[in-house]
């Protein structure tokens, strides 16, 4: 094995006596005890973050942003779904389709349907996916001279797009209906100190291994050499 540190070495050293040369050097004591003490803390910051609210979708609210853009809704009744359905024109600047199912396995069902026909003509652009399964809510993003989003909010599935404003507008007046995921909170305070507390056991572990690398190869080095003699 040629990679430059070897899990193999170690296994022919024994990881007791690897763990007895670390122990040599106070450093490595130092670094080693950081990491339980920062596992430890990342807990104590979880439970005050606040995860973003998830809206659910609002007809009334949708029919009022509507009306408020000049967009006319032409309503479709279904067996088994409702329909809305808005198009570009020269006063309305989207195009809607927005489905209310009867369970939101049919929802997912057809998310996943419309997703993959998306990802197959858009697969060069630039795009988020969006999960959030506590809340039945999944979207997907794209960005290019057109903006679109395919979002499942629980039972009810949207897929808007348009071309004529700019995303923060287009977002903002989605996420008011219920269309979009805000994704602030990864910024947050909370998330920023666990980012740190990861970054810092992160440089702990690499000091371990790239600062331990020689004494391990030099033991590694002897124990086939004894072998040899043997």
């Amino acid at each position: 094995m040629n990679s430059w540190f070897s899990w193999y070495k170690i296994k022919k050293i024994g990881v007791k006596n690897v763990w007895e040369e670390i122990k040599k050097d106070k450093k490595n004591l130092i670094f080693i005890v950081y990491i339980p003490i920062f596992l430890l803390l990342i807990p104590h910051f979880l439970p005050q973050i606040d995860l973003p609210d998830v809206k659910e979708f609002d007809i009334n609210k949708f029919e009022q942003i509507m009306n408020k853009n000049e967009c006319y809704i032409d309503n479709i009744d279904g067996d088994k779904e409702q329909t809305y359905v808005v198009n570009e024109s020269s006063q309305c600047l989207y195009n809607i389709q927005l489905i209310k199912y009867s369970s939101i396995e049919e929802a997912t069902e057809k998310f996943n349907n419309m997703e993959k026909d998306i990802i197959g003509t858009t697969s060069r652009n630039k795009s988020r996916y969006v999960t959030d399964t506590y809340n039945d809510f999944y979207e997907y993003t794209f960005e290019t001279n057109t903006t679109a989003v395919l979002t499942q909010n629980r039972n009810v599935l949207l897929y808007a797009k348009t071309s004529k404003v700019s995303n923060k507008e287009f977002y903002n007046m989605l996420y008011e209906i219920g269309g979009h995921y805000k994704l602030n909170f990864l910024l947050s305070k909370q998330f920023l100190i666990i980012y740190f507390i990861c970054f810092i056991m992160f440089v702990d572990v690499i000091y371990i291994l790239i600062f331990n690398y020689t004494k391990i190869s030099k033991m590694y080095e002897e124990v086939i050499k004894n072998k040899d003699n043997n």
